[in-house]
C-alpha cells in the first residue's frame, strides 16, 4: 500500500472506480483545473490602452485576449518590447 492509501486505513485496490477518481481530486492527482490554478504565476502588464494588470494564469489570459503566449513570454522575459501593444511596466 502506498502512503495515501495507508493514511485512508484502506487498500486502494479496493476503492471503486469513482472513489478513486474522487481521491485524485481532493489530492490533487487528477482534477487540471485544480493543479493549474495552484501552478499559475502572476504577472504584471501594461495593456495596450495604458492600464497595469496584474495576471495570474497566462496560458488562460493569452487564450482569452487572443495573444500569442510564446510571444508574451518574450516580453516578461524581455527578449520582446511589446505584443499587440501589451508590454511590461
Amino acid at each position: 500500500m502506498g502512503k495515501k492509501s495507508m493514511k485512508l486505513g484502506i487498500g486502494i485496490h479496493r476503492l471503486t472506480k469513482e472513489e478513486r477518481i474522487e481521491n485524485g481530486k481532493i489530492y490533487g492527482k487528477l482534477g487540471g483545473n485544480v493543479t493549474a490554478e495552484k501552478k499559475a504565476k502572476t504577472f504584471t502588464l501594461i495593456s495596450p490602452s495604458g492600464e497595469i494588470m496584474t495576471i495570474k494564469n497566462l496560458t488562460k489570459f493569452c487564450r482569452d485576449n487572443n495573444l500569442t503566449r510564446s510571444n508574451i513570454q518574450s516580453v516578461i522575459r524581455g527578449d520582446r518590447i511589446q505584443h499587440k501593444g501589451w508590454r511590461t511596466p
